[in-house]
């Protein structure tokens, strides 16, 4: 989705707005099952590893991002990185060339996207395989 919004905001012959708007939107979409997806994993992660405080975080009395684990990387699947975290490693590096700011839009997306960025590989990668 985010190669069809960079086509049709940049390359298309013709500017279609409404496919610029219907990709882009789409782009929210997919990000926004991420977002539940992260968001699920880092609760899950700070309930098991932080169980002392787990009581306190059920009952919304202290906020799960004061827990030490907060920052900690959560992967879509398992516990660590796999194949299907790091297809969008190159997506989630352009995806603000089509307006969406994954920082204020999709925090834990975003915090996720840092964890892999931070990898010697992807540095590698993205630099061209320096």
């Amino acid at each position: 989705m985010i190669g069809q919004a960079l086509h049709f905001k940049y390359f298309h012959a013709v500017n279609v707005p409404s496919a610029i708007a219907r990709y882009t939107d789409e782009v929210r979409r997919v990000y926004g099952v991420l977002e539940m997806a992260l968001s699920e994993k880092r609760e899950a992660l700070i309930m098991e590893l932080d169980a002392e405080n787990a009581e306190s975080y059920s009952q919304g009395l202290t906020p799960m991002s004061q827990s030490r684990y907060f920052d900690s990387p959560v992967w879509l699947v398992g516990d660590r990185v796999t194949i299907a975290d790091l297809c969008f490693v190159t997506w989630n590096y352009v995806v603000d060339r089509i307006g969406i700011d994954l920082k204020a839009e999709f925090p834990e997306v975003y915090k996720w996207t840092k964890h892999m960025m931070r990898r010697p590989a992807v540095i590698r990668a993205l630099r061209g395989g320096e």
